[in-house]
C-alpha cells in the first residue's frame, strides 16, 4: 500500500461501510501538512474536522483531544452514557496561573535556574540551599565580599512578592534585587522560597517561614562545630538579623515578627534585630480611597488584588481574615507583642498606600512600638522591582535600607 491514502491501489474507504468507525482529525492550520490533510477529510465519508488557526503541530494536542471526546455523541465501546463536561478555566491570573473548575491547577513553566557563580571571588557568591527537605523548598544565600570574623556580617531574610500565588527568588528580577541587597547592603542575604496559592493556600507561606527560621536558628547554634553551612558559619552576625520582604513576601516578614515578638516562636541564638516591609501586602474588606481610586496605568490594581486574595486566602473566608487584615476583627491584640524596630516602605501611587500608613499609624500609636515609613513620591508598588535603575530604587538600598540595617531604625528617621 503506498504512503498515500488515497492512491491507486489503496483500500477503498467507502468499501468499508458502516465498519469504518467516525473519525476526528486535528490539524493545526501551521502545520506544514495542512493542505494535505483538508484533502484527506473531503475525501472521506464520515469526518469530523477540528481546526486550530494558530499553533502548530502538536500543541495542546492532549486538550484537544479530552475536550473533543468528552462532547462525542459515540461513547467508545464498553462505555455507557456521555462523559463529563471537561474541566473549565475559572481563574486565570496573568496567564501565569490557570485554576480549573475541578480544583486543579496549571502554572506556567519555572524560570531558568542560574548557575552559582561561587568562583568570583571579586563580587557577591550565591548558591541555593535546601531548608525543608518535607516540602523541597530552598532559598538562595548571598555572601559579598568581607574582611574576616572582626566585621561578620547582618542577615537579611527575605520572601518575595507575588500575591501568595507566583514569583520565585530564581525569578530574574527578585533574583537581581536580592543580590543588589547583599553588595550595596552589605549583608548576607537568604532569599526563601515558600509554598505558592492556590495549591498551597494561606497560611501555608506563614508555617514555611517559620520553618526556614527554625533552620536557622539550628545553622546558628552549629557555629563553631563544623557541622553548619560554611559560608554561614564565617560571615553570618546571627545577632543582628533582619525578617524582611517585598509585597507578599513582606506580609510573610510582619508575620514572622509577630510570631517572634510574642514569644509563640523561639529564637536564640537568633537575634531579630529589625523587620523591613516593602510595600507589604495586606488586605481589608472595607475599601480605602487609594484602592478605590487606584490608577489604570499601574501593575497592582483593584481586580488583580482581589483575584490573588481569593487564590490565596482559604475557602469561603474574606479579606478581613487575619492572615490578610492585621487589624481585622478577627485578628490578634498586636499592642503587647514585642516587636523589633520597623521600616515600612511604599510608592505615592501604590495602590495600597493608604492602608500601609494606616498599618504604620496604627503600630505607633500603640506606644511601645518604632516604626518608620519611607514614602516615594509617584511610584508604584514594587518599583524597586520593575526600575531597578531608578532614582527611587538606589536611594532605597543604598540610603534608607543601608542606615536601617547598619546604623538602627533611628537613623531611618527623617
Amino acid at each position: 500500500m503506498s504512503d498515500h491514502p488515497f492512491a491507486p491501489g489503496s483500500v477503498r474507504f467507502g468499501d468499508l461501510g458502516d465498519a469504518f468507525p467516525p473519525v476526528l482529525v486535528v490539524d493545526p492550520a501551521m502545520d506544514v501538512l495542512h493542505d494535505r490533510v483538508l484533502e484527506y477529510v473531503a475525501s472521506l465519508k464520515a469526518v469530523e474536522l477540528v481546526e486550530f488557526p494558530g499553533p502548530h503541530y502538536q500543541q495542546h494536542l492532549s486538550n484537544i483531544i479530552y475536550t473533543t471526546m468528552s462532547s462525542t455523541t459515540s461513547p467508545a465501546s464498553g462505555v455507557s452514557g456521555e462523559l463529563p463536561p471537561p474541566p473549565h478555566v475559572v481563574e486565570d491570573c496573568l496567564g501565569f496561573i490557570q485554576l480549573f473548575s475541578d480544583g486543579t491547577v496549571k502554572r506556567a513553566p519555572a524560570p531558568l535556574v542560574l548557575l552559582p557563580n561561587d568562583d568570583d571571588t571579586s563580587a557577591v557568591r550565591w548558591k541555593d540551599v535546601i531548608y525543608d527537605e518535607t516540602h523541597n523548598l530552598s532559598l538562595r544565600m548571598y555572601v559579598p565580599p568581607f574582611a574576616g570574623d572582626e566585621t561578620k556580617l547582618p542577615v537579611q531574610v527575605y520572601f518575595h512578592g507575588g500575591g501568595f500565588c507566583i514569583g520565585s527568588f530564581a525569578n530574574p528580577g527578585f533574583h537581581a534585587a536580592t543580590l543588589r541587597l547583599a553588595g550595596e547592603l552589605p549583608a548576607v542575604v537568604l532569599a526563601a522560597d515558600y509554598r505558592l496559592a492556590p495549591e498551597h493556600r494561606l497560611p501555608a507561606a506563614l508555617h514555611d517561614a517559620e520553618t526556614l527560621f527554625s533552620w536557622l536558628r539550628s545553622q546558628a547554634t552549629l557555629v563553631g562545630s563544623g557541622a553548619g553551612d560554611p559560608w554561614l558559619a564565617a560571615a553570618a552576625d546571627f545577632a543582628n538579623v533582619f525578617v524582611s520582604g517585598d509585597s507578599a513576601g513582606a506580609n510573610i516578614a510582619h508575620h514572622l515578627a509577630v510570631r517572634v515578638g510574642s514569644g509563640s516562636l523561639a529564637a536564640a541564638p537568633v537575634r531579630v534585630a529589625g523587620c523591613v516591609l516593602l510595600w507589604p501586602y495586606f488586605g481589608g474588606e472595607e475599601r480605602t480611597a487609594s484602592e478605590t481610586n487606584c490608577p489604570s496605568d499601574v501593575f497592582l490594581t483593584l481586580p488583580l488584588y482581589d483575584q490573588m486574595w481569593r487564590l490565596a486566602l482559604p475557602a469561603m473566608v474574606t479579606r478581613d481574615h487575619p492572615v490578610a487584615n492585621p487589624f481585622g476583627p478577627e485578628s490578634p491584640d498586636l499592642s503587647s507583642v514585642e516587636l523589633p524596630p520597623v521600616l515600612v516602605a511604599v510608592g505615592g501611587r501604590d495602590m495600597l498606600v493608604d492602608r500601609i500608613r494606616d498599618y504604620v499609624a496604627r503600630l505607633n500609636a500603640m506606644g511601645n512600638k518604632s516604626v518608620e515609613l519611607a514614602e516615594f513620591e509617584g511610584k508604584g508598588h514594587g518599583f524597586s522591582i520593575f526600575e531597578p535603575e531608578s532614582e527611587a530604587a538606589a536611594e532605597l538600598v543604598r540610603v534608607v535600607l543601608r542606615r536601617f540595617v547598619h546604623g538602627g531604625a533611628a537613623a531611618t528617621a527623617s
